[in-house]
């Protein structure tokens, strides 16, 4: 049976022989391509092969793949050390999901396997534990296994962001897991395995109901801190002269230098159409640097700038970060801004350094930085300015213009006595909590109700999820992922969706007002809270179908569901909203949000703001 994939050809028959003939090192490197192409267990469709047959053939092949693993990584004649469960943990969700999707069933059982053989060490077999530990494990088994200090920082951060279904025994769980992935952290070195992944427990904290949620952002940037020594600022005088062009380039017209780094700006992003507008003004107050990996833009964005750096496959595969930390410094910008951190490990390493004098973050991902080289974030969506490490710098005229999408569907109406409640999110942004208000929801309507989840999840993941929701209810359905197009005519058949939390949604709000789907969403401190409710404020719709806490969430959630004529009436005025343009770049509407002259005023009043004991300042006003 082979696993056709792009790089190589694996066929699962040579990595079951390779295992059984024990052939480690060709065993091991299989078992890394599998888990890397995941979804090719899902195997293609026989021509005209009905379904039964087709799921059989899957499961057959998902439990021979296994069974070939597990008999692999218990195997004590192969000798598993700490380089390699590193390279190993890159897959260790995935290799857990398919277990759990398999006729094994839980990943525990294989921990129990591990605990019955003897190894060279007991150090090797704490090893072989953390490939299968998980926060769904038995307490009493992480318990035991979390009293070694062997445990890698590695497994301790995916530990800490990983889904629980059981809060009153995950959520303190997972805060002790924070706490020691934290006191780990002071002194360890993040590993080349964990750069490449960086991006995941980095960004995917902010999901977390976890008052200590930043932590796990904190320790790993003092962990980047400690592998690259960013603590001293890169001077451009120290390194060489800075190259002809630049120095011209700062000459012109006497701008400013801001180096804007894109993680991913492609037209069509989310990203771009949050932040196209602003992104393209800044060329009337600055020479423009975008600095960017090649495929996180297109033509059309690079036309946006005065001169364009790639970041490199090379730079990123061999983490040569500090060599490229010194080659932008070298350019002298004065401001560095990013509109996002937490979607490309380039950036997050480079959010550590010192690359100029200025250093500010917009909200692409509404999050704190936690970086002590990020001095200022841009953002006018504030509840609690507490929540930024950074110094909160508040636009002049506060509402993100955002690029109004081209909607050729409007809400449909359903007579078939249900109603149908959309859930717009990745499934990281789903917890128990938010589940278990769908759970009462169901439990306490009056009419019959079905979830609709756009989870942006496929193959094991959407497997795992399926299986996450089922201990919730069963009235449900998952989309695979899908074009826009066909994503907006399936939530037009929708009539109200609920708004996940703490972390809420903006592109999912603008589908709904497009549609006209009535929505709720829960205020909170965080930024990613808080911005839900900022564009109801915007729209007039605020005090209607905002939370501030699980009861009134809930309260409001059956309003819609039970209230046919104001669920309606809701719906009327988000399209109404929409038509008006309040939210979209206008000519009427004029400037709004972050811009140019944000960037420029912060700049400008850098020094004033820094020596300055307050939190909140605003763009324009006099700083005391």
């Amino acid at each position: 049976m082979t696993l056709d994939v792009a790089e190589q050809d694996v066929v699962l028959e040579s990595f079951e022989q390779s295992v059984y003939s024990l052939d480690y090192t060709r065993a091991f490197n299989e078992l890394q391509t599998i888990l890397h192409h995941h979804q090719k267990l899902d195997l293609i469709p026989l021509e005209r092969e009905p379904a039964k047959d087709y799921f059989a053939r899957v499961d057959s092949a998902l439990d021979r793949f296994v069974a070939a693993a597990i008999a692999f990584l218990v195997n004590n004649h192969w000798v598993l050390t700490e380089e390699l469960l590193e390279r190993l943990l890159q897959y260790k969700q995935q290799l857990s999901y398919l277990i759990w999707r398999s006729s094994f069933a839980n990943p525990d059982y294989v921990i129990s396997l591990i605990s019955n053989f003897q190894y060279s060490s007991e150090a090797e077999k704490v090893l072989r534990y953390q490939v299968f530990l998980s926060l769904e494990s038995n307490p009493e088994l992480i318990g035991a296994i979390l009293s070694n200090t062997d445990i890698l920082p590695h497994t301790l951060v995916q530990m800490t962001i990983e889904p629980g279904h059981k809060p009153e025994i995950h959520e303190p769980l997972r805060d002790k897991l924070i706490e020691i992935f934290s006191m780990k952290a002071q002194q360890a070195k993040i590993s080349n395995e964990l750069l490449k992944r960086v991006t995941y427990p980095w960004m995917n904290c902010s999901y977390l109901v976890s008052d200590l949620r930043h932590v796990i952002k904190m320790s790993l940037n003092r962990m980047i801190e400690n592998r690259y020594e960013t603590q001293y600022l890169l001077d451009a005088k120290s390194d060489g002269a800075s190259d002809d062009k630049d120095a011209s380039l700062k000459q012109i017209n006497n701008k400013p230098t801001i180096m804007v780094m894109l993680e991913m700006f492609t037209t069509g992003h989310a990203m771009y159409r949050c932040h196209k507008t602003m992104i393209a003004s800044l060329k009337q107050s600055f020479k423009v640097i975008f600095v960017a990996h090649r495929t996180a833009v297109d033509d059309d964005v690079i036309t946006l700038c005065d001169e364009f750096y790639e970041v490199t496959n090379e730079v990123i595969n061999g983490n040569l970060y500090t060599d490229l930390a010194k080659k932008l410094a070298r350019k002298r910008p004065d401001m560095v801004f990013y509109p996002s951190i937490g979607m490309a490990p380039w950036s997050i390493v480079l959010a550590n350094f010192r690359l100029a004098p200025v250093q500010c973050m917009g909200v692409g991902h509404p999050a704190t930085s936690a970086s002590k080289e990020i001095d200022f974030v841009l953002n006018g969506s504030i509840n609690d300015p507490e929540c930024f490490t950074e110094k909160v710098i508040v636009p002049k005229v506060i509402g993100t213009r955002y690029q109004k999408p081209n909607v050729n569907y409007s809400k449909k109406v359903n007579d078939d006595g249900i109603c149908h409640i959309a859930i717009i999110s990745s499934f990281m942004k789903i917890n128990s909590f938010f589940l278990s208000v769908c759970q009462e929801l169901n439990k306490q309507s009056s009419i019959q109700v079905k979830f609709h989840f756009f989870p942006h999840a496929q193959g094991i993941f959407k497997h795992y999820f399926k299986r996450h929701l089922e201990q919730y209810f069963d009235n449900f359905e998952i989309y695979n992922v899908m074009p826009y197009d066909e994503y907006m005519e399936k939530l037009s058949h929708c009539d109200i969706r609920l708004g996940t939390f703490p972390f809420g949604g903006t592109n999912s709000n603008i589908d709904c007002f497009a549609l006209g789907i009535p929505y709720v969403v829960m205020d909170g401190p965080e930024a990613f809270s808080h911005i839900d409710v900022a564009m109801l404020e915007r729209a007039g719709l605020a005090t209607e179908q905002v939370a501030n806490d699980l009861d009134e969430y809930f309260s409001k959630s059956l309003k819609l569901i039970e209230d046919l004529p104001y669920r309606e009436e809701y719906s009327k005025k988000l399209v109404d909203v929409f038509n008006s343009n309040i939210l979209f770049e206008s000519p009427e509407q004029g400037e709004s949000g972050v811009t140019n002259h944000t960037l420029l005023w912060t700049l400008q009043n850098a020094q004033v703001i820094q020596e300055n004991d307050g939190k909140v300042f605003r763009e324009g006003q006099a700083i005391e």
